[in-house]
């Protein structure tokens, strides 16, 4: 049984004492991490649609610069940083015709993604920490 908390203690630190605070932050990580994960799957889904099957690394870049271009502005943020990061890397994996599930999955970027392919040594995008107490609305 937990008990009462004087009026004078802050906040922030008894919420991580009630065990509170932890959920949260997991929560915001995971919907972090599924927003770049559905940025990921849409952006290979695209590039795969726009390329033929005797596509140049040249028209796959060009087609991945092409796809987040369109997409809305608050999306377009996500899909230009997943290219950035792993644009080479998506390159690589479109020539050996991956699917864009697996392609995802092998940069980590989908937490189901299971790495069939390997384990790629390639950075992880930075995740969305938001300390107990703090706001990342707009």
């Amino acid at each position: 049984m937990q008990t009462l908390v004087p009026a004078r203690v802050a906040a922030e630190k008894v919420l991580p004492a009630l065990e509170l605070a932890e959920p949260l932050e997991q929560e915001l990580v995971r919907a972090h991490d599924n927003v770049v994960c559905k940025a990921c799957e849409y952006v290979v889904k695209k590039v795969v649609e726009l390329i033929d099957n005797n596509s140049t690394e040249e028209k796959i870049i060009h087609a991945l610069d092409s796809v987040c271009s369109v997409l809305p502005e608050s999306v377009s943020e996500v899909c230009q940083e997943v290219v950035d990061t792993y644009g080479s890397s998506i390159v690589s994996l479109l020539l050996q015709e991956v699917s864009p599930e697996l392609v995802c999955g092998e940069l980590r970027l989908c937490m189901s993604g299971k790495g069939r392919l390997g384990q790629p040594r390639l950075p992880v995008l930075r995740r969305l920490h938001v300390p107990p107490g703090e706001s990342r609305a707009p």
